[in-house]
């Protein structure tokens, strides 16, 4: 920490915690969050790095036009049913069910009946936000992490929970706009 430097917990875990930093995202203005054993820290203003927008591929196009509307091909449904919203805000993510078992093993355990199932290929989260929800079903069709300061923490939490490591570390094209 310099000058002109600051450090805010926004999210601590009970339990032990170990004082390795297990992943770091850079933010657009320079900002970093990051997890320190159970705990996720923000660092604001501790780099000059300005991060570009990356330009899309047409195959990305496509894959993050079939999470964010559907379409034929998709066999899965993710809805974002947060705490606070009524039946009717529900909002979803669509995705191929094959992709997201082979990059993370929470969806191989749920979509192989590890979990509660819902019928017809549709499942239900209530505790993440949409925009977490979104980004990291994005991030495993895509490599592409589309993030905004004010879902970031969901990020990282999702991240964690679903245990992505390439997430957690940052690995992934970022795009910012």
């Amino acid at each position: 920490k310099g000058e002109g430097q600051t450090v805010e917990k926004i999210f601590q875990a009970s339990g032990q915690t170990d004082q390795k930093i297990e992943s770091l995202v850079v933010m657009p203005g320079g900002d970093k969050i990051f997890s320190l054993g159970k705990e996720i820290l923000i660092g604001k203003r501790v780099s000059s790095v300005k991060l570009p927008c990356l330009e899309i591929s047409s195959v990305t196009e496509v894959m993050r036009r079939w999470v964010f509307e559907g379409g034929a091909g998709a066999d899965v449904e993710l809805i974002s049913k947060e705490e606070t919203c009524s039946e009717s805000d529900k909002r979803s993510v669509f995705g191929l069910k094959g992709l997201l078992s082979d990059r993370c093993h929470y969806f191989k355990g749920l979509f192989s009946g590890g979990f509660r199932k819902w019928a017809d290929g549709v499942y239900e989260f209530s505790d993440t936000s949409f925009e977490a929800l979104r980004c990291v079903v994005l991030y495993l069709h895509t490599d592409v992490v589309e993030l905004k300061m004010h879902f970031a923490v969901d990020v990282m939490e999702l991240a964690r929970q679903w245990e992505i490591p390439a997430l957690q570390a940052g690995r992934g094209r970022e795009i910012h706009c």
